[in-house]
């Protein structure tokens, strides 16, 4: 009770603090600063076991709402209580936090914060940098039609249910490296207006990025897909990275399309990738490992394409209908079947004459690589 007694006064000081300093908005902000800070600090004591004592989540919520209901405006295009505050909840324990609606002018960090029950940000704005790195949440995750004004930072966090950020936008620079995804993730529909890293990502569960644009840079290198990845109906308007990305499950790039270079370098295919009405440009598949069938085309490629060391387990289709102005590279490629066999099954989409370089009948000894969580 006196804590949460000290919790109240501290917001109500903070609330009045522009009378009190008559009119100084330095002054004033700065005591609003200070204010927020301590209350923020009670929101530390770890939630622990699977029944955590009443009394500590009713003080938690207290204070969280305490929290929230002011960094909300009153109305309909007005300006929060406290948007112009920083908030920092960093190490604090949270449980069925909510933010949605609110707006926030200040930086905001959640690093190594543990997100409790639901969580949800919905429909809020961030206009500066938001750090949530190495946070963890437990129950299901809600980042929808949340809009980044500014850097966004999920570095190694973890989320270990499902995790939805459907119809959000990332106006600047969106970090999820090394984020590791337990449950589904969902990103349909979201924006991605400046670079989008994903480098070293594991998606543990069925991955949905339908309907996404991204406009800058995306980079998925290292990431690890171990269920369903659908990567589909997407628009990337500048390169993307896939180098040494593992896909362990179904994995379909259905209607996407890539404007820029797609690396696949090292990549790693353990079940047959669909590329169905899927559109390239330049693409490399150097050293890439195919330990399943694989289909391409029609109209899939539209200049060069470069299968240059790529390993081909088990069959190989390249559609005759390529366009003219494909450009095929198959220098040291390695079949695991015989050239007769290989010529038969690309039913002459392609000159024999490209498969001088090839190894036949090549014996692949990779194992699979998939990375602990």
């Amino acid at each position: 009770m006196e804590r949460e007694a000290a919790v109240y006064a501290l917001s109500a000081l903070a609330d009045d603090c522009a009378e009190l300093n008559d009119g100084d908005l330095d002054e004033s902000y700065r005591l609003q600063q200070a204010c927020l800070n301590l209350i923020c600090s009670q929101l530390r004591d770890p939630i622990t076991g699977s029944t955590p004592a009443s009394e500590l989540l009713v003080f938690k919520h207290r204070v969280q709402n305490l929290i929230v209901d002011r960094f909300r405006p009153r109305f309909l295009g007005g300006i929060a209580d406290w948007s112009h505050l920083w908030l920092d909840l960093t190490y604090c324990h949270l449980h069925d936090f909510g933010l949605s609606l609110a707006t926030l002018s200040k930086p905001v960090n959640f690093a190594h914060a543990h997100f409790h029950g639901n969580t949800s940000f919905n429909d809020s704005q961030f206009h500066a940098p938001v750090l949530f790195t190495h946070a963890h949440f437990t129950g299901l995750t809600s980042l929808q039609r949340v809009q980044f004004h500014h850097t966004a930072r999920f570095t190694e966090a973890e989320f270990t249910a499902l995790a939805v950020f459907n119809e959000s936008q990332f106006d600047r620079d969106a970090f999820f490296d090394e984020v590791c995804f337990t449950g589904s993730s969902w990103f349909r529909a979201v924006t991605f207006d400046a670079d989008a890293d994903f480098t070293s990502a594991q998606f543990w569960d069925t991955a949905h990025f339908q309907d996404s644009d991204f406009a800058s840079y995306a980079t998925f290198s290292q990431a690890q897909f171990t269920s369903t990845a659908r990567i589909e109906k997407c628009t990337f308007r500048d390169g993307v990275d896939l180098c040494e990305v593992f896909f362990g499950g179904p994995i379909s790039f259905n209607k996407s399309e890539f404007i820029d270079s797609v690396c696949f370098d090292d990549a790693f295919f353990t079940t047959s990738p669909l590329f169905r009405s899927a559109m390239f440009n330049e693409v490399q598949f150097h050293r890439t490992h195919f330990h399943c069938p694989v289909m391409f085309g029609p109209f899939q490629f539209s200049t060069t394409t470069d299968f240059s060391d790529a390993v081909f387990c088990s069959g190989f289709g390249l559609h005759a209908d390529q366009g003219s102005n494909m450009e095929l590279t198959l220098d040291g490629t390695c079949f695991s079947y015989d050239e007769d066999t290989v010529i038969k099954e690309l039913d002459n989409a392609i000159p024999s004459g490209l498969l001088k370089t090839a190894m036949f009948e090549y014996s692949c000894d990779s194992p699979l690589q998939i990375r602990g969580r």
